[in-house]
């Protein structure tokens, strides 16, 4: 980060939207945690944090959101989406036939049979997990899908002239 000047703006605003006092001590712990991310992720976060947080944002808050802008088509949480789809449509039988890396994180937790066993009141908690292992596992070459039985996607029953 080089804008000292929008990153003193963005501390400003979040002192006063949050009714935190902003000393020197606080903005120099601020600024060495961001100082090595760009400046339009930086702004970015600190925008998000406004919108979205409830309290004074963590330095771990913020970077949190930054690394979500470095992945910008949010990868793992379009996989969580697919997961709570496959969950509602395959059951614990078959296998979903998600991509690599995700079959990969989901074994990280336990396995298909394991996610579908599990109680609704927990899902949150199965989906930050898995979050974290697919980060974990993505650009690892080495996860190498399972054998099992492949599922049809809607457009492929569609083609296929199935239900």
């Amino acid at each position: 980060m080089k804008d000292d000047q929008m990153f003193r703006k963005y501390m400003a605003m979040l002192g006063e939207v949050y009714d935190k006092k902003i000393t020197k001590v606080l903005t120099s712990a601020y600024w060495e945690i961001l100082k090595n991310y760009e400046d339009q992720d930086v702004e970015a976060a600190f925008k998000a944090c406004l919108v979205a947080c409830r309290f004074f944002p963590r330095p771990a808050e913020l970077v949190e959101r930054i690394r979500g802008n470095e992945d910008p088509g949010g990868q793992a949480l379009i996989a969580w989406g697919q997961v709570m789809l496959a969950l509602e449509s395959v059951g614990p039988h078959l296998d979903p036939a998600l991509d690599a890396t995700t079959s990969a994180a989901i074994r990280a937790m336990g396995g298909w049979q394991y996610l579908c066993g599990l109680d609704y009141s927990v899902l949150k908690w199965a989906e930050k997990r898995l979050r974290e292992h697919y980060e974990a596992a993505q650009g690892k070459e080495d996860h190498v899908r399972l054998p099992g039985k492949k599922v049809l996607s809607l457009a492929e029953k569609l083609k296929a002239g199935g239900n």
